[in-house]
């Protein structure tokens, strides 16, 4: 077995309800709702031939016009517009060997999780085959963990049989030396159980970095998500189509009133770094305002890098020491990737020194002029 998902719990219709609501608040457009309580028919009104009440079809939530297509144009402006991605849950069990839990363990924000102990209930029951994920080992390799199984079936019955009279002889092992062998003698490819809470925001980020990873595990989540109920706010894909939905956010996303009283040439700029900037990116660019947006992947770093960059009037920026993180390394060399876009496109910048070659080169210049 590589990966299982199993009981898929939902949002409820109330849930739904609530959900939609909130998503409609912030432009007062409730009227415009069209979502209600459905069957397999299609919509329950209260003059429907089809009610569920009596004619035995299952009652599920089905989505109004207005309301998917809101949806989608919201998930696909970003994170920071379709918040109400996070408020729609997913409830799940998932079987995985232990390598793979080690990569899901990554997501940490909107996720929940209980599992299956290999602390308290290693020993619960024999090991089996079945018990790991073996389905890529060769002839050699399946004996290297048949023959580990078998050990740590041995360690097993000594746990469970332990009698502190047998073991009065100095030197042999007590019972938790014995739990030890057994917790660090298992391998990655054990498979756990866990019930998992994750969000239909969650599920996007795993779907967008995950889709075409290496390992099987993370294929199979990502086909598994694609028959979730409105997958296509999460894959971008339409129903039915293999091609991603081309509807273009609003275009009031990507403008502030204060950009054109700016020195700073956002066109230039745009298309230097190929992509728009949205609207509040541009306010944290030209002013001192702090952010808006505290969520990973809302462009809050490209933001930051582009203040600093575009403010020719600052101080040069001093890269010329190592940096003293990893996280600061991976943020300077972000930095360093649109520097040299900016660059390439002759937009005027502050002075960086990535070397102490470029200190150098500065202050010669400086005492030139």
């Amino acid at each position: 077995m590589s990966i299982n998902l199993e009981n898929v719990v939902l949002a409820s219709p109330e849930q739904m309800e609530f959900i939609i609501e909130g998503m409609r608040n912030p432009m007062n457009s409730w009227e415009k709702k069209d979502s209600r309580e459905g069957c397999e028919q299609g919509l329950c009104w209260k003059t429907c031939n089809f009610s569920p009440h009596w004619c035995g079809s299952t009652p599920r939530y089905v989505l109004g016009e207005n309301d998917r297509s809101l949806m989608q144009r919201l998930s696909n402006a970003g994170t920071e517009h379709r918040k109400y991605m996070r408020m729609m849950p997913v409830y799940v069990r998932i079987t995985a060997p232990l390598y793979w839990w080690k990569e899901f363990d990554t997501y940490k924000v909107g996720t929940v999780a209980n599992s299956c102990s290999t602390m308290h209930k290693i020993a619960e029951k024999e090991f089996t085959l079945e018990d790991f994920s073996y389905e890529h080992l060769d002839i050699r390799t399946r004996k290297i963990l048949e023959e580990t199984i078998k050990a740590l079936n041995d360690y097993r019955k000594l746990y469970i049989n332990y009698n502190p009279d047998d073991f009065e002889i100095k030197g042999c092992p007590s019972k938790k030396d014995i739990w030890w062998q057994m917790i660090q003698l298992l391998p990655s490819s054990y498979n756990q159980t866990r019930n998992v809470m994750l969000n239909y925001e969650v599920l996007a980020n795993i779907y967008r970095q995950r889709k075409g990873h290496k390992l099987d595990e993370w294929r199979e989540v990502c086909k598994w998500i694609e028959t979730l109920p409105y997958s296509e706010l999460i894959t971008g894909l339409s129903i039915g189509s293999d091609q991603s939905i081309t509807e273009k956010p609003p275009e009031w996303l990507y403008h502030t009133p204060f950009e054109d009283r700016s020195c700073v040439d956002f066109d230039t700029v745009e298309k230097a770094l190929g992509f728009r900037l949205f609207g509040w990116q541009k306010d944290y660019i030209i002013s001192d305002c702090a952010y808006t947006y505290a969520s990973r992947r809302t462009g809050k770093t490209t933001a930051h890098i582009l203040r600093h960059l575009l403010n020719v009037n600052k101080e040069p920026i001093d890269f010329s020491r190592p940096a003293q993180s990893k996280r600061m390394d991976i943020i300077r060399q972000d930095c360093r990737d649109i520097w040299e876009k900016l660059r390439d496109a002759g937009i005027e910048m502050r002075p960086v020194f990535w070397s102490n070659e470029d200190k150098k080169n500065y202050k010669k210049a400086a005492l030139l002029d």
